[in-house]
C-alpha cells in the first residue's frame, strides 16, 4: 500500500485510516521511527516485545560488566559522583529563572460572552487535543504540551 500525505507545520504525520485499520493501529500505539537520509520507517512494537528486549539488553550488559570486572559497588559509585557533580554545579547557578504564569483578574469565563469560536479553528483544535469531550478540552496543568 502506498500513500501520500503531508508534513504539518507542527511536524505531524497522519496515519490513514484504511492503512491503521489495515495495521491494526490503535491510539496510543507504540512505534520505532527509523530514519535514513531521505527515508522514514515507522513500526510497531508490542509492549511484550519491549520487555523481552530489554531483559536481553539487561542480561548482555551484566555479562559484559561481569567480564569487564566492573561491579555493582562500581556503577553505584559513578552515579553518585555524576549526581554529585551535577549538585555542585546546579548549586552554582546564580540566576533563578521564574515560571511562565499568567495573572488574570478574572478567573472565571462565562460562556457565549466575548467573540465566538471560528469553527474552523475549533474542529483543528479538538483534532490535535490528547483528551476531549465532545465540548471541552481536558487538560492538567503542564500535561498538554
Amino acid at each position: 500500500m502506498i500513500e501520500v500525505i503531508n508534513l504539518s507545520v507542527k511536524g505531524q504525520l497522519v496515519i490513514p485510516r484504511d492503512v491503521r485499520e489495515a495495521m491494526g493501529l490503535n491510539p496510543n500505539d507504540k512505534m520505532i521511527l527509523v530514519t535514513d537520509e531521505d527515508t522514514i520507517l515507522l513500526k510497531k512494537i508490542k509492549e511484550e516485545d519491549v520487555k523481552v528486549r530489554m531483559k536481553a539488553l539487561i542480561k548482555t550488559f551484566t555479562k559484559e560488566f561481569a567480564r569487564a570486572g566492573i561491579t555493582k559497588e562500581d556503577i553505584k559509585r559513578e552515579a553518585k559522583n555524576i549526581m554529585d557533580s551535577f549538585s555542585r554545579k546546579l548549586a552554582s547557578v546564580k540566576e533563578k529563572i521564574s515560571e511562565s504564569k499568567v495573572e488574570r483578574e478574572e478567573f472565571e469565563r462565562v460562556e457565549n460572552e466575548g467573540n465566538e469560536c471560528d469553527d474552523d479553528f475549533r474542529k483543528r483544535m479538538f483534532e490535535n487535543t490528547p483528551n476531549k469531550n465532545t465540548d471541552f478540552i481536558l487538560a492538567e496543568k503542564k500535561s498538554w504540551e
